[in-house]
């Protein structure tokens, strides 16, 4: 699949400009609402210019004045990309993962950068694949109405005991606790971060400058973040070997609230 490297932003409707600002209530300020296109056109504008850094400074202004979306995360990728930013270019376009892991240019792009870059490809379990077909707002209404339903079944089948109904019933339980494991899962993906150092950043044995660097981690590289300690952070990389290093080399694909 050859890779949509131009602007998204502009094609998006008011139904998934909706179900973007639904999903930012769960996401704790990855996005909100979407924008004007007026303010959209302009840095699309600098993109088909060729103003590659101009268009990333101008989605970083609309999401801080307006919010994420999936589409913007999206475009901002797509201007790192082509300014050559591995490390934000992966960032961002996780972070558009997250917010619509189903639409295939993000996976597509995604994939393009990482090979370009020599990058390795994340190898997920098959329970964190299965829950990342759907956004955490997503699970979340599937865990609230199959139970309520599973509950609803219940006092009817107590009233009019119907083989069918408790059938009905058992499987809307079976697809809630199904919806609220695939929450437990996202929940503890939390951690994922993307290296966005420009060159190789140093992993030490212990969260002090002056400590040994045994190995490093690659701009654009998938790690875990474990642990924090003064401008420190622990990780792991997709080898499970563990260190510390710098916090502005690392950015979480969930940012963290203050």
């Amino acid at each position: 699949m050859t890779p949509q490297l131009s602007p998204k932003s502009r094609r998006l409707g008011i139904g998934i400009a909706l179900l973007t600002a639904i999903v930012a209530l769960a996401l704790a300020g990855i996005a909100r609402a979407d924008t004007g296109n007026t303010t959209f056109d302009e840095a699309n504008r600098l993109f088909s210019e060729g103003r590659y850094a101009d268009a990333a400074v101008a989605y970083e202004t609309l999401a801080r004045k307006h919010g994420w979306s999936a589409p913007l995360l999206y475009d901002l990728g797509n201007a790192y990309a082509q300014e050559g930013n591995v490390g934000r270019s992966v960032l961002n376009y996780e972070r558009a993962h997250v917010l619509a892991p189903r639409d295939p240019d993000i996976v597509a792009n995604l994939a393009h950068v990482r090979a370009t870059a020599g990058l390795p490809i994340p190898v997920r379990p098959w329970y964190q694949s299965l829950a990342q077909l759907f956004t955490p707002t997503t699970w979340t209404l599937f865990a609230v109405l199959t139970l309520w339903l599973a509950g609803a079944g219940l006092v009817a089948t107590r009233r009019w005991r119907s083989r069918r109904l408790a059938y009905a019933m058992a499987l809307a339980a079976l697809v809630g606790v199904m919806s609220v494991a695939a929450m437990v899962v996202l929940d503890r993906d939390l951690n994922h971060a993307v290296v966005v150092e420009s060159k190789s950043a140093p992993v030490r044995v212990s969260p002090f400058d002056t400590a040994a660097s045994e190995t490093t981690v690659s701009e654009g590289q998938d790690v875990s973040i474990i642990g924090h300690h003064g401008d420190f952070l622990r990780v792991r990389d997709g080898q499970g070997r563990t260190g510390w290093v710098q916090s502005t080399a690392v950015q979480p694909v969930v940012p963290r609230q203050s």
